[in-house]
């Protein structure tokens, strides 16, 4: 990640990724979700199918989409964590060479 997108992340006390299911929603690619993850900041994000895989691992973080009452708690709940080790995080190359195999297995 380069460093000018690294700062202001690293300045979040906590970000929300809200998104609604659908067409859109479910297929997006919730690129600020991994930013935030690779900066340690505490996420929470409305649960679509696609921020639902990113957040497998956490499923606390995330919350129905238009509940209100459910992400005011669980945002909430991530300024009491401070910085969270999500991990190793896939970059663009891994992603890239995940992709690039699952194209040649579709291919034949």
């Amino acid at each position: 990640m380069a460093v000018d997108a690294i700062l202001p992340v690293q300045a979040l006390d906590a970000v929300a990724a809200m998104n609604t299911p659908g067409a859109f929603g479910d297929y997006s690619y919730p690129i600020k979700l991994y930013e935030a993850m690779a900066c340690g900041r505490p996420v929470v994000a409305s649960r679509t199918a696609s921020t639902a895989w990113v957040l497998r691992d956490f499923p606390d973080r995330l919350v129905a989409p238009g509940d209100a009452a459910a992400l005011a708690g669980a945002l909430a709940a991530a300024l009491d964590l401070g910085a969270v080790d999500y991990g190793p995080q896939p970059g663009w190359t891994a992603s890239g060479a995940e992709l690039a195999a699952a194209m040649r297995g579709i291919g034949g």
